[in-house]
């Protein structure tokens, strides 16, 4: 007996579907830190390194890891093997870049304005 199957593995649309949030989640972030550049002197935002880091010219080198990931999963996928685990792990790896992403849209972006908006309102007297 050989290993069982994977009851979905994933597919070419499955992956590119993938691939796409993850340049959307790096878009989102970088235009969520311009706009936060923008609104820091107005707002008087404190800027954090990994904000200034994201919204200056280095930004955008960030859409290199899905591009990579992107090329490396495709190239898995059309692969002639008979297993699927391969094409399993490479999905699975893209999730995880994915929700590493989301984190780092989330600590450059959004992570200011909690802490903005958190220092007004404490709940101690």
């Amino acid at each position: 007996m050989g290993p069982t199957p994977m009851p979905f593995p994933p597919s070419f649309k499955n992956i590119a579907i993938l691939g796409l949030l993850q340049v959307g989640v790096v878009v989102a972030g970088v235009l969520g830190t311009g706009i936060l550049h923008k609104c820091s002197k107005e707002f008087g935002i404190q800027l954090t390194q990994p904000t200034k880091f994201a919204g200056g010219d280095y930004g955008v080198i960030v859409v290199i890891v899905p591009l990579i990931w992107i090329t490396v999963a495709m190239a898995v996928q059309s692969r002639n093997d008979t297993e699927d685990y391969p094409e399993a792990l490479t999905f699975a790896s893209g999730v995880l870049v994915l929700f590493l992403l989301l984190f780092g849209a989330f600590v450059v972006a959004i992570l200011p304005w909690v802490r903005m908006f958190s220092c007004g309102l404490s709940l101690s007297q």
